[in-house]
């Protein structure tokens, strides 16, 4: 499989099937995706593939082969051009069930 991540083209050898998460974790050593609930809902593994937001636990990396992909870790280092995408991800984080609730606004359930 080829991963570009953020920006950077790299050949992965591991199974299509395993999570996009431990692909990034445990065979690039990236770190910007966490690890959380590993069903999706804590929202900590988001990354955004080709410019939209998805839980890498949940999507397999074969789906991610010749995408972009793009790790919260970078987000937070990108030009301003580049604010829609991390408000997207915060969007999709703050929305999560584990979320904390910011500071004045309620928790939802």
């Amino acid at each position: 499989m080829n991963l570009t991540v953020n920006g950077i083209s790299r050949e992965v050898q591991g199974s299509e099937l395993a999570p996009l998460l431990d692909v990034l974790r445990e065979e690039l050593g990236i770190m910007g995706a966490k690890a959380g609930c590993y069903q999706g809902g804590c929202g900590s593994c988001t990354v955004l593939v080709d410019g939209e937001p998805r839980r890498s636990c949940l999507l397999p990396a074969g789906y991610a082969d010749g995408t972009q992909i793009t790790t919260l870790g970078r987000v937070n280092r990108l030009t301003p051009t580049r604010w829609r995408s991390r408000r997207i991800i915060r969007s999709v984080i703050s929305k999560s069930v584990m979320a904390p609730p910011r500071k004045g606004r309620t928790a939802t359930m």
